[in-house]
């Protein structure tokens, strides 16, 4: 499973969700949820994230309401296109939601493709949090001394 979810940085949980609970073929085809999320990094990030990367050796990015963490594969799936590898060392994440089963769905997506993040269960706009996970890599990272 991980290296299908590192081969084509695809929402495999997600497709699994669907699958489970029997979504219609139709919501399928109307939204292409991987070219939006791909899209909406594009747009987003701009040439600062290459000043940033050249400069401090990666980049910190933060996702207030992740969902099953579709938005941050979307930037994963831009930066590698734009010729970035080994994306665990080049960018810090966290990722927010305020639903446990999220936070599950984001944590193993993002943990499985070896990228730095933190997943946070809480509230994002009362600032609360309940609880949190470092991925195995940001661990080592951290241990590293890397992102500080």
């Amino acid at each position: 499973m991980a290296l299908a979810l590192q081969k084509t940085l695809s929402f495999l949980i997600f497709h699994i969700c669907m699958v489970s609970f029997k979504v219609d073929d139709i919501l399928n085809k109307l939204v292409d949820i991987y070219s939006i999320c791909e899209f909406m990094a594009e747009i987003t990030l701009g040439n600062e994230v290459e000043n940033t990367i050249k400069e401090k050796g990666y980049f910190s990015m933060a996702e207030p309401a992740c969902g099953s963490g579709a938005m941050v594969i979307g930037l994963v799936r831009c930066m590698k296109n734009r010729g970035y590898d080994n994306l665990g060392g080049k960018i810090y994440l966290e990722a927010t939601d305020i639903d446990a089963l999220c936070v599950d769905m984001t944590y193993t997506q993002l943990s499985l493709l070896g990228l730095s993040v933190r997943v946070i269960h809480g509230n994002s706009l009362t600032m609360e949090t309940f609880n949190t996970w470092d991925s195995p890599n940001l661990q080592v990272a951290k241990m590293a001394g890397y992102f500080n």
